[in-house]
């Protein structure tokens, strides 16, 4: 390599002239980068990711060293918060936070978890490595990393997007060449709802021919994306392909008749919006009664007799 310190007699144009051509020296080398584009179905209550690979391809002169040092930027994105990487849904103000972590060597997989070092634009964030080719004049490394979605149920369900940029500088010096490529990221925000807990068991005592009626109910909390339309209904024992109905009627058990409801049967979800008590902060109470009528003699001949019957709370959203 020419050195920079050359001096000339011919002036001081002359001079920057020559400079210039003393700082290109290294201009044989020539690198492209391809990097997947993250496609990601958000869920709402837990952490989800994808690992996606980048790849460097680089040339040189038969006059260039055999090695060459690299390094790779990404930026905070389009829709960051401060240093929080952030998808947007279209142009709503619904945002997603997400990290990318990169792998901690060429060829390793990148870590998902939040011990693994976030991919950013300086420091200790940036991919570095050092490309050997060898005798051979072109030569490929493979880097991954890991796009990270962190759940949150006060979002719409849609599509977010967030576009980074990535920023090659090889030889990794001041006078490196420089090559930008955009990482295009998707993420689907999953329509969701979920019940708290396991159904509790209905259970009544019933004395043959009793007057009153026997009834009891039990309650769920129903979380859904907020925005997200939701309906209730019932299925009876023995009957998976019909349609969930509110009032489920004409059920019998020990030669008893009995019915079941379910109120209320639709509602808008709500995320987590709010704090304190159901209904307040995004979960909505469902409740569940069961309703024997009296005067009813049953088949039971023995002192006491115990039945069981399955039914199903089946959520469209």
């Amino acid at each position: 390599m020419r050195p920079c310190e050359r001096t000339t007699s011919l002036g001081r144009s002359a001079a920057i002239f020559l400079l210039t051509l003393c700082s290109n020296a290294h201009a044989a080398y020539s690198c492209n980068m391809t990097v997947q584009r993250v496609n990601l179905i958000a869920q709402t209550l837990s952490t989800t990711a994808v690992v996606r690979m980048l790849t460097l391809n680089c040339s040189r002169a038969p006059s260039d060293a055999s090695s060459m040092t690299y390094r790779i930027a990404a930026d905070n994105g389009d829709n960051a918060s401060g240093q929080t990487r952030r998808v947007r849904r279209g142009t709503n103000n619904n945002y997603l936070s997400y990290r990318l972590n990169r792998g901690g060597s060429m060829g390793q997989t990148a870590p998902c978890t939040t011990a693994g070092t976030i991919w950013r634009n300086n420091g200790a964030g940036l991919i570095t490595g050092t490309m050997n080719f060898g005798s051979s004049l072109n030569a490929s490394h493979t880097w991954s990393y890991c796009a990270v979605a962190n759940p949150s149920l006060a979002l719409p369900a849609g599509e977010y997007t967030d576009q980074v940029e990535l920023t090659l500088r090889y030889p990794n010096t001041g006078q490196g060449q420089l090559l930008a490529v955009p990482l295009d990221l998707q993420f689907g925000v999953q329509t969701l709802c979920l019940i708290d807990k396991p159904i509790a068991n209905l259970s009544v005592s019933y004395t043959s021919r009793q007057t009153a009626a026997a009834t009891a109910s039990t309650q769920v909390l129903l979380r859904c994306n907020v925005n997200t339309p939701w309906t209730v209904g019932l299925l009876g024992p023995g009957a998976p392909a019909a349609a969930p109905v509110a009032n489920l009627t004409n059920q019998s058990l020990l030669g008893l008749t009995y019915s079941l409801q379910v109120t209320p049967t639709s509602g808008t979800g709500l995320g987590n919006t709010g704090t304190g008590a159901p209904g307040n902060d995004g979960q909505q109470p469902v409740t569940i009664q069961l309703h024997v009528p009296g005067g009813q003699a049953g088949i039971c001949n023995v002192a006491v007799c115990n039945g069981a019957a399955t039914h199903t709370l089946v959520v469209t959203y």
